[in-house]
């Protein structure tokens, strides 16, 4: 037997893996009984949209989709702020701001309260995050974190000049969310233009164009052993996926396997289109996240 890191089941946010993980051992047991080990993986998640409400992953999200007191302690961005020296420490120690950048938002309250709503909160809330990994401890799957911040380099120091399909967005030290292209550049200054936002950056969220170069580049190119769990979406069309799994067959189209639909979950998104109509793809797997949590938690 052979170890598979199932793509189809990773998510923008531990959250989303966490239910789609679920719900696919839920409904096809039988194909993942087949592979030693499971593994999911989840990142960071940014508003794709300049008025987005809070999306999954974020402080925001859970602050506007659950009973945040009950399941952390806060209950608002005012608590977050009396309790800033601990927040920020966490945010020191994990290398995503400089001490410099840690006075300033100590003594800038706006600031720092523009900041925090985009933060993921599994950096602040470890409580929360066991609970909804204890949701999936029963079927074995491993759920593992990928740090883009650092994955990104390994993307960037490979693509081609211009890289359209490559696109992070970047929470900046200002709490200012912003996106870009991967673009190297002929020079030394242009290369210093193009890494120093994504150095500087609290949080980086990968597009999934990004998300599977980077996995490529930091999982599967060094182990020849696992295999790469993925699903052609044919309900829409998605040219940086579509490209991102191209790239995948390309590279090792030996080591690739197709999953089954999740057929829960989609089940999930029907439910919001029945009841909210035509909303983005954003909007909607928010609502089925954590309409999903509210009623299992």
């Amino acid at each position: 037997m052979v170890d598979l890191i199932s793509i189809l089941n990773s998510g923008e946010s531990l959250e989303k893996a966490v239910i789609l993980t679920r719900l696919a051992m839920q409904g096809n047991p039988d194909f993942y009984a087949k592979y030693s080990t499971v593994k999911v993986l989840y990142f960071e998640n940014l508003p794709r949209r300049k008025n987005s409400s809070g999306v999954h992953g974020t402080i925001r999200g859970l602050f506007e989709n659950m009973n945040l007191r009950r399941e952390t302690g806060y209950n608002s961005y005012e608590e977050l702020w009396d309790d800033k020296d601990k927040v920020l420490d966490i945010l020191l120690n994990k290398g995503r701001i400089t001490e410099r950048i840690k006075g300033k938002l100590l003594k800038n309250r706006e600031r720092y309260i523009r900041t925090i709503p985009n933060l993921p909160w599994h950096f602040i809330f470890d409580g929360f995050r066991k609970k909804l990994l204890d949701l999936v401890g029963e079927t074995g799957v491993k759920i593992e974190y990928i740090d883009f911040k650092k994955t990104s380099f390994d993307v960037m120091e490979r693509a081609p000049n211009p890289d359209w399909r490559s696109r992070p967005y970047i929470l900046n030290p200002d709490g200012i969310t912003s996106s870009r292209y991967f673009w190297k550049g002929w020079s030394k200054k242009a290369n210093k233009n193009q890494r120093e936002p994504i150095e500087r950056s609290i949080v980086l969220s990968p597009n999934i164009h990004l998300f599977l170069k980077g996995i490529y580049y930091s999982l599967f190119e060094r182990d020849k052993n696992t295999f790469m769990g993925f699903r052609k979406f044919k309900r829409f069309q998605r040219n940086s996926y579509d490209e991102g799994i191209k790239f995948f067959l390309d590279k090792m189209d030996s080591r690739c396997v197709e999953e089954p639909r999740n057929v829960l979950f989609n089940g999930l998104l029907d439910e919001v289109d029945k009841k909210y109509g035509a909303v983005s793809s954003e909007a909607k797997t928010n609502l089925a996240v954590y309409h999903y949590l509210n009623k299992t938690i």
